[in-house]
């Protein structure tokens, strides 16, 4: 496919959801075609290419954080978040030392 022409649409929307178990690829969880949206697995800000290889589904919510940022860097504010605000929730987090 023509990554400059190419068009996600419909048909290719429910394919990928249904490749991904309707599990969201950031938070494992359940999606439904309400509460899903397409991004690009590498944002392409950082060279990633428009293409269904390169399209993940997530949470709605969760959207605009990954179509501007990587996995890493998503996990990185998450823990910012968990450390930062956690302990009011009940969670906290470490990193792993090596």
């Amino acid at each position: 496919m023509e990554t400059e022409n190419y068009k996600f649409d419909p048909p290719e929307f429910y394919k990928k959801l249904g490749a991904q178990d309707e599990i969201c690829y950031l938070t494992g969880r359940e999606l439904s075609p309400d509460n899903a949206r397409a991004e690009h697995l590498k944002p392409l800000r950082l060279g990633g290419r428009h293409e269904y290889q390169n399209i993940c589904i997530v949470l709605g919510p969760l959207s605009k954080l990954k179509r501007y940022h990587t996995e890493k860097e998503i996990v990185e504010i998450a823990f910012d978040i968990v450390k930062h605000k956690g302990k009011e929730y009940g969670f906290a987090a470490r990193r792993k030392t090596s």
